[in-house]
């Protein structure tokens, strides 16, 4: 990957942190665990005392929002 494209996907990376970490606590934690710390629904639930189902249904919701953010930041608009 050249250098250009690596720093441009690491810029990304880091936005995606940021719009995470400025989502409501109920959905920041969950995501953050999902996405950033790479842990499973079912390691979440055990670590927060969620069901299953709980935690799935929190990634979803949070996902949305972050896809919400993400387009109103020009990302997802096909360029």
């Amino acid at each position: 990957m050249p250098s250009g494209e690596k720093a441009e996907s690491q810029s990304g990376y880091l936005r995606l942190v940021e719009l995470i970490r400025a989502m409501p606590e109920q959905y920041r934690r969950i995501l953050e665990l999902k996405f950033v710390e790479e842990q499973t629904s079912r390691e979440i639930a055990r670590r927060l005392g969620l069901s299953v189902a709980a935690v799935e249904k929190r990634v979803s919701r949070g996902r949305g929002l972050l896809m919400e953010k993400l387009k109103e930041e020009g990302y997802g608009d096909g360029g």
